[in-house]
């Protein structure tokens, strides 16, 4: 499962799952898993026409095409008793 995990500023994290890899509105277990050890929530990020910029395979960006970005709201762990209840 290709991810990145990034640190930010003030000390949160930030983990990246490709859409490629799980399927379109799948949580990688690695992100619930973190979420539920550390109590933090999960927001999703949709990546809108990404896909047109730069294509699987393609080694520089296609210029010309906008890319949206959608934020989801939060998925608090506390909500969900177990880490599959949390990935349904």
């Amino acid at each position: 499962m290709p991810s990145g995990r990034y640190q930010v500023r003030d000390g949160s994290s930030a983990v990246r799952a490709e859409q490629r890899a799980l399927g379109q509105g799948r949580l990688a277990p690695g992100v619930a898993v973190l979420s539920k050890l550390t109590n933090v929530p999960i927001i999703p990020v949709r990546l809108v026409n990404a896909n047109k910029v730069l294509p699987l395979g393609k080694k520089s960006p296609s210029l010309g095409h906008t890319v949206h970005v959608i934020f989801g709201e939060p998925i608090h762990p506390d909500e969900f008793a177990t880490v599959p209840e949390l990935l349904d």
